[in-house]
């Protein structure tokens, strides 16, 4: 790309080079507009183009666009260096960097992108980092600087010296020449680099050798002083401009010589220029807004002027073919293909919501948002009314009919010779069928309505019978006659004598959003069943339109073989089986996208969208059809970023998962719809648009995935693109993790089998002393004086001859010792089993006191519950011979029971008390109250633990004025109860 760049440093040509202090081009396109030399310019229809950034770089003015190896953009700013990767905006910082603003953006063969700033600063970018590479030294600084890549792909860097720089950083060599600047870089066929030095008629050669001098021959030798020759090429043909009397030659790159050209007033238009090779076309811009186009002999023709409305700081040619145009404020203007116009005009304020095109004449009526009509004929714009009361919404016309209808408030008829409007009715007009020039219908918000033309022009129009209610749409079934008609009640097929007849789909009503007729049938677009095919009032097939969005279609156009039909955002040509074969959209320089109407002429379609009206060939196919590679951007899981390495593997807890698809296009970045699946998971393809939107599966199973992608441009696919991946098992799934378990749960079973024969052992052993503690119960309660005393009774009733009560006695003692042991082989026995048991051993220890024993039982009627055997006794046994044994007089004992969460049970006596008790037992040296009362608390303790009840018991003297008047003992006993 050959370069002259602008006065201040930006690409700037020495001539000027003072102006490197102005930072910003706005002051030169503002002096440019004051100063700047008239020309006789060509004014042609600029080539369709759409914005690239225009928020994002609102108010920043962009000095330089190019491409890096993976063909994302760089763009440099007075605000910085931003990155571009076709999804994001994102700038690029430099911490070595004296001041944000690079200019004269250079890359070489491997992918290095070069760029400098005003403070003599050189950097390079790799891999979207920016970094320092070099800083001109004090001999080697200008106010001027410029970039190019030489023959053996080093930087060459032109200040006050020329310097060979390798990638670096490191300068290789150094050529100082007689002039404080020189001219801008050209690179020869050969790959050498020339500049001019200003003033000579010399020019520096940069070869891989080194660096030589050359003479150029051929000046003008009339101009009497030579400026600063700046070189450019357009196709084959190299030439050459004095930028200071703007003298044209032809340069001979072989002969290094030149041949005076005619003056082109093109370049007289600025007083600065900048050129830039666009493959086989160069353009240039200067000071005043708007770009030059050249792509013939500069000899042979005239050149246009493009985007006057735009001030162009830099043009650059991507590698998918499209035109980038930096502007100031404005973002970049991007041109997908110079062959497609742009729009007539933008009707910013108003949209053109309707149009129609005359087939004879080729003349184009609009219908504008605001109710303004108007006229497109030879590139000329004419109002016919601008007073409408709402917008125009349909315009119908047909060739050999005189007028166009519409509707601005109420429904007219424009004479397409006079250009006046005939009012027809008040109602809406909604649709109309033209039959021939005497007879319409229209369909309105009124119903149905036949307007009629008598041969004085004047119109007349009356309402069909069975159809006043309101009417969609209007379509002929053939050219000789009758209707299909959309409306509020369904869908109806009238005959030539207005009569009509419902057409149903699977017993339902039909609501089409679109009608034509196609060779001989009407084609009705639907909202969920395609486009239904209807013929002789009833539906006899249908074509499925394969665009992904699922668009509703607004209106239907045939053309040749082919269907062309209207989304909001696009429009569509359909073959006969619903393929799509273009998407009319950006790909074709639509600014915006949404759609408001289109009609054609011949094989031109005009088609109103946002950006305003354009005219569009069908037969044209957009250059540079190739397919743009997909690529895989970004993976993410669990909302983490990962490597895309084939075939990763990844944790049982890593089961989100989103993938981020780039298209490096910005042509048909639009029209692609992108193709996915992923294979262990989707049952096949999907379908989504190309919006920069992520795809995401959320909690993935453990497995193996494939995800795939691929890019689809109007039916043409492009490589897939692939990722491999592994979602592990859980680690409680693994052979490893269950043989663990099944040890684990082995070594559990046995600790509890243990744990269990230990309790049981315990358990054994308590019974074990239970039974023993039993025994010693007996042997306590079955003491040898208590035998000896109640044999002794018994044998005294005897002697004194009381066969009766001796035998009653001897009867009650068999009893006790029987019951005794009976019960102590059981755990519980019945309460009232424990009182007659009481009662016996009363009743012979009453014998044993000679009367002088009081007791009573009171059981508070407790019935129906269990306790456990031969736990009473031993207390009442204590209170006899410890308590009332030595009492003198009357002996009293009582025994109370009382129930509450437990057994309670009351021993009290009006013995001795205690302190005596024990003091006449340490006389008698007696060991009874130390035998049984340890087995007493060992058999409690052993109750305890076995049937985890609370036993126990406590004592508690009784006093009577200061003296020991008897003795209580509280029992706590708990029970079963039967029920």
């Amino acid at each position: 790309m050959c370069q002259v760049s602008l006065p201040f440093g930006i690409k700037g040509s020495g001539v000027l080079a003072t102006a490197v202090k102005f930072r910003s081009l706005l002051f030169w396109a503002v002096w440019g507009l004051l100063s700047g030399m008239g020309a006789n310019l060509l004014h042609a229809q600029q080539p369709a183009y759409f914005i690239l950034g225009e928020d994002e770089f609102k108010g920043l003015q962009i000095y330089d666009v190019i491409q890096d190896q993976q063909d994302n953009y760089l763009i440099s700013t007075n605000e910085g260096i931003y990155y571009y990767d076709y999804q994001h905006f994102a700038r690029i910082g430099c911490s070595e960097a004296k001041s944000n603003s690079v200019f004269n953006f250079v890359a070489d063969a491997d992918g290095n992108v070069y760029c400098c700033n005003l403070n003599h600063q050189i950097f390079s970018i790799r891999n979207g980092a920016c970094a320092l590479l070099y800083e001109l030294q004090d001999d080697e600084v200008s106010s001027d600087i410029s970039l190019a890549i030489g023959p053996d792909n080093n930087l060459i860097a032109a200040a006050k010296k020329v310097i060979v720089i390798d990638s670096e950083g490191k300068a290789l060599r150094r050529f100082g020449y007689p002039a404080s600047h020189c001219g801008q870089p050209f690179t020869l066929k050969n790959r050498f680099v020339i500049y001019h030095l200003p003033g000579r008629d010399s020019v520096i050669i940069v070869n891989p050798n080194g660096f030589t001098t050359q003479q150029v021959i051929g000046l003008d030798p009339s101009m009497e002083k030579l400026g600063l020759l700046s070189f450019f090429r357009i196709g084959g043909n190299s030439y050459a401009l004095d930028l200071s009397s703007k003298g044209l030659y032809a340069f001979d790159e072989r002969l290094f010589s030149l041949r005076v050209l005619p003056h082109n007033p093109a370049f007289e238009r600025s007083k600065s220029l900048r050129f830039y090779g666009v493959g086989d076309a160069t353009w240039v811009a200067g000071t005043l807004p708007g770009a030059f186009h050249f792509n013939q002999a500069l000899e042979s023709a005239q050149f246009p002027l493009y985007y006057e409305k735009y001030f162009i700081s830099d043009i650059f040619r991507d590698r998918e073919g499209n035109t980038l145009l930096s502007t100031f404020d404005n973002g970049i203007l991007v041109v997908p293909d110079m062959t497609i116009p742009d729009v007539i005009a933008s009707f910013r304020d108003d949209p053109v919501t309707a149009l129609h095109v005359d087939p004879a004449t080729g003349i184009l009526y609009l219908g504008s948002s605001k109710g303004v009509l108007m006229r497109y004929d030879d590139h000329q714009l004419t109002i016919l009314k601008s007073n409408g009361m709402r917008a125009i919404e349909c315009m119908i016309g047909k060739e050999g009919f005189p007028y166009v209808l519409y509707d601005d408030g109420a429904i007219r008829a424009l004479d397409k010779r006079t250009g006046q409007s005939i009012d027809l009715t008040t109602a809406a007009l909604k649709d109309a069928a033209i039959v021939h020039p005497k007879l319409s219908y229209l369909g309105t918000n009124m119903g149905l309505l036949r307007c009629t033309w008598s041969e004085d022009g004047l119109p007349e129009v009356t309402p069909l019978e069975g159809f006043r209610f309101r009417t969609h749409l209007v379509e002929l079934q053939a050219p000789e006659g009758g209707l299909i008609a959309s409306t509020s009640h369904g869908l109806f097929a009238i005959d030539s004598n207005e009569i009509g007849k419902k057409i149903l789909l699977d017993g339902e009503d039909i609501f089409p959003t679109a009608m034509a007729n196609f060779q001989g049938q009407v084609l009705a677009a639907t909202q969920n069943d395609g486009i239904l095919i209807l013929k002789n009032g009833q539906v006899v097939g249908r074509i499925s339109p394969k665009n992904d969005r699922l668009e509703i279609l607004r209106k239907l156009f045939p053309f040749q073989n082919t269907i062309l039909a209207k989304s909001s955002h696009a429009v569509y040509q359909f073959s006969k089986n619903g393929e799509v074969k273009k998407n009319i959209s950006k790909v074709y320089g639509f600014p915006e996208s949404r759609v408001f109407d289109f009609d054609l002429q011949g094989d031109r379609i005009w088609v109103s969208h946002a950006g305003g009206v354009q005219a569009v060939e069908l037969s044209t196919t957009v250059s540079n059809q190739s397919m743009p590679e997909l690529q895989l951007a970004r993976i993410d899981v669990n909302g983490s970023p990962v490597t895309t390495e084939f075939g990763t593997e990844f944790g049982s807890d890593q089961r989100k998962f989103q993938f981020s698809l780039a298209l490096p296009s910005l042509r048909y970045r639009q029209s692609v719809r992108l193709h996915y699946q992923l294979q262990g998971y989707d049952a096949g393809w999907n379908v989504k648009a190309n919006d920069g939107s992520a795809i995401v599966y959320n909690a993935l199973a453990p497995g193996n995935y494939t995800f795939l992608a691929k890019a689809e441009n109007q039916g043409r696919f492009g490589k897939n693109v692939a990722f491999s991946f592994t979602i592990a098992s859980p680690f409680y799934t693994r052979f490893w993790f269950m043989s663990i378990c099944a040890l684990a749960f082995v070594g559990l079973v046995i600790l509890v089998f243990r744990r269990q024969l230990a309790l049981q052992r315990k358990k054994a052993q308590q019974i074990n002393e239970l039974n023993a503690s039993k025994l010693t119960a007996i042997q306590s309660q079955m003491n040898p004086h208590f035998i000896f005393n109640a044999l002794n009774s018994i044998q005294d009733l005897v002697l004194k001859g009381d066969v009766e009560n001796s035998y009653s006695y001897i009867t009650t003692f068999s009893n006790l010792v029987r019951s005794t042991l009976n019960y102590s082989e059981k755990d519980f026995i019945d309460f009232e089993q424990e009182i007659k048991l009481l009662n016996l051993y009363l009743s012979l220890e009453q014998l044993r006191f000679k009367k002088k024993l009081v007791y009573s039982i009171d059981t508070d009627d407790i019935d129906d519950i269990q306790l456990p055997p031969l736990l009473i006794q031993p207390f009442v046994e204590n209170a006899l011979v410890h308590g009332l044994l030595h009492k003198e007089g009357e002996k009293r004992l009582t025994i109370k029971f009382e129930l509450r969460e437990a057994l309670i049970c009351i021993v009290e006596d009006n013995g001795i008390g205690r302190e005596r008790s024990k003091a006449i037992k340490e006389r008698q040296r007696s060991e009874h109250e130390s035998f049984s009362g340890k087995a007493i608390r060992k058999r409690f303790d052993i109750l305890s633990d076995v049937f985890q009840g609370e036993f126990g018991y406590h004592y508690e003297d009784l006093m009577e004025n200061g003296q020991a008047s008897g003795t209580r003992i509280t029992l706590t006993i708990p029970v079963k109860r039967n029920f």
